[in-house]
């Protein structure tokens, strides 16, 4: 992997501060505020090769540890997800989920509206 970084810091809707340019340099090569919508190439062009980091509100963000009984390849995001729909205020379906972290039967989960 190259030594470059993107930064997305998401925000209200669907505009994004985005940042682009070598890890450890105080000036980035690329900073603007980009509609999301309408910039897949853009930012698939910066993404490749790149170390991608996106920064998410906390409030859009949901944590959660659950515990898994079955075969362990069966323990998708979405199966563990559901665990804890009826805690939930937005739909899981309408959620991204990812699996943070596994102990055992023990999953960290992070789900993200």
């Amino acid at each position: 992997m190259s030594d470059n970084i993107l930064l997305i810091a998401l925000g209200h809707g669907a505009v994004a501060d985005v940042r682009w340019g070598k890890v450890g340099e105080a000036q980035s090569v690329f900073a603007a505020s980009l509609d999301l919508d309408n910039a897949d190439a853009e930012l698939a062009v910066m993404a490749r090769n790149s170390r991608v980091v996106v920064l998410v509100p906390a409030r859009h963000v949901v944590l959660r540890n659950t515990q898994f009984q079955g075969k362990s390849r069966l323990a998708t995001p979405m199966a563990l997800a559901f665990q804890h729909e009826s805690e939930l205020l937005t739909d899981v379906e309408q959620m991204h989920w990812v699996i943070l972290g596994k102990e055992q039967m023990n999953f960290g989960i992070a789900g993200s509206h």
